[in-house]
């Protein structure tokens, strides 16, 4: 390679992949779904909740979470399928993410729960509970972003490429003999 060439495509820079969806990974994306539904109507369940109030205090409030969870589930799948590029930032965002998520979904949970009983006997004394809820969700996200901005700005940087010359030679005398 002479001096006045580009050097090669280093792997950093090739277009990225976007994710894949197989009918693996949307069978995976439904059984989560329902999972995460049979959870919310077992415990409403087992906290005495009817189907009743559970889709009026639970799911009915859930759509305000849809969105956030939406970015996050894409950030997670980003995270898994460029995970044999960059072990280590991919499992802090899989982790990040996923903790946002199962964070997102405790408290909801949790918050139904509450709010049932807050219906039923009153909100003198739950309260407290709530306070403490919202204290415990505010530093578990804060957590987890501060994972995503160490995965997406800490650590090393890529090796820098050496600098690679704009300007032609200065032709001499002999150049213009070659043309001849």
């Amino acid at each position: 390679m002479s001096e006045y060439e580009l050097p090669p495509p280093n792997v950093m820079h090739r277009p990225a992949r976007g994710p894949r969806f197989s009918t693996l990974s949307l069978l995976l994306l439904l059984t989560i779904t329902s999972l995460v539904l049979a959870a919310y109507f077992s415990l409403g369940r087992l906290f005495g909740m009817s189907t009743r109030d559970i889709l009026d205090s639970g799911i009915g409030q859930f759509l305000y979470y849809i969105p956030a969870l939406l970015v996050w589930t894409i950030g997670l799948v980003l995270a898994i399928s460029r995970r044999h590029e960059d072990r280590q930032r991919s499992t802090l965002l899989i982790l990040a993410f996923g903790g946002l998520i199962a964070t997102a979904l405790a408290v909801h949970l949790a918050q139904m729960i509450m709010i049932f009983y807050v219906s039923n006997q009153g909100a003198g004394s739950l309260s407290f509970y709530f306070m403490i809820l919202s204290a415990c969700s505010v530093l578990l996200n804060a957590l987890w972003w501060i994972l995503i901005l160490v995965a997406l700005f800490g650590g090393s940087r890529p090796p820098e490429l050496p600098p690679v010359r704009r300007s032609m030679p200065e032709p001499d005398d002999t150049y213009f003999d070659d043309i001849n």
